[in-house]
């Protein structure tokens, strides 16, 4: 079971989407749920694992979190 371990702070991505992230703690795993909202439309990142390992990869975590954009998909004439 996990536990929040830290208090939920505010995200934004490189393209100004803006969301929550908290970190959880189990007995062996760390993760991170991240929500984001982007003209009414949601995301939810959920990544978990051994507490070593999460504390290892968190800049990448990070880095690939903020590169979050929305995608046009409207075709283009």
């Amino acid at each position: 079971m996990f536990k929040p371990a830290t208090a939920r702070s505010t995200v934004t991505t490189s393209s100004g989407i803006t969301g929550v992230s908290e970190t959880v703690q189990g007995a062996n795993a760390t993760g991170r749920v991240v929500a984001l909202t982007d003209d009414g439309t949601g995301i939810e990142i959920q990544v978990g694992g051994p507490s070593d390992e999460m504390d290892r990869l968190a800049a990448e975590i990070d880095q690939m979190i903020k590169s979050l954009g929305p995608v046009d998909t409207q075709e283009q004439s």
